[in-house]
């Protein structure tokens, strides 16, 4: 849609893990990197990790920036989000090892209804 590029941007990352512990792992591998983005960006409105109600094995990293822009130009590039996806990279195997899905999603908001009161 016309435009779509400075509306906010939403990306969600699907996991489907084996084991709880497989899952509480990688929940405290990506908690340093969430308190970074909570406290060095402001254009970063939402930066979330969620575990499934009815299944403890399936988890969503829910990010949501002011624009896509924002997303690739500050998100992207900043050094401890380099450093945890460099990690994830080295951590291919292991989650290849321990049959990890990870799946995903990008969207633009439609400014129907609302994110928050």
């Amino acid at each position: 849609m016309a435009g779509d590029e400075e509306k906010v941007f939403v990306l969600c990352v699907y996991l489907k893990f084996q084991a709880v512990e497989h899952r509480d792992e990688f929940i405290e591998s990506w908690r340093p990197l969430a308190e970074w983005v909570k406290a060095n960006e402001p254009g970063t409105l939402a930066y979330e990790i969620m575990v499934a109600d009815t299944d403890p094995l399936k988890v969503v990293v829910f990010e949501r920036y002011v624009t896509k822009a924002y997303f690739n130009d500050v998100h992207r590039v900043s050094k401890p989000y380099l450093e945890f996806k460099a990690r994830g990279e080295q951590q291919g195997q292991w989650r290849a090892d321990k049959n990890v899905e990870v799946s995903g999603q990008s969207y633009f908001e439609t400014s129907i209804g609302h994110m928050s009161r």
